[in-house]
């Protein structure tokens, strides 16, 4: 995002790049922490919606993930190895790696 203001918007309205950068950042910035956090505080929401989002999260935080009497480490390694999606994950991983090695390790 940098790179385009900095290319793009150099004398706009007779205003340098940076602080065209500057002045979008911190817009951005304020757009983040005036979000709501939580549905009590927003504003846009009703009554009725605000109640049901605030049930939905409570009951949400009340669930606890508790380990079974049968649990253990070893059983949770042998789940993950069975899961399809981590050796996808890894050879993922490697590619990339791989991939980003090239620039560090052959000459230009």
């Amino acid at each position: 995002m940098a790179a385009g203001i900095l290319s793009g918007m150099q004398g706009k309205r007779g205003i340098a790049a940076w602080r065209w950068l500057f002045f979008i950042e911190v817009r951005s910035n304020n757009y983040c922490h005036r979000n709501p956090s939580h549905p009590h505080n927003t504003r846009w929401i009703k009554g009725s919606q605000r109640r049901l989002a605030q049930a939905r999260l409570s009951e949400d935080a009340a669930e606890a993930d508790e380990d079974g009497a049968n649990d253990s480490a070893f059983a949770g390694l042998i789940m993950a190895l069975k899961d399809p999606k981590v050796p996808i994950l890894a050879v993922m991983t490697c590619s990339q790696l791989l991939g980003l090695s090239f620039v560090n390790f052959f000459p230009t």
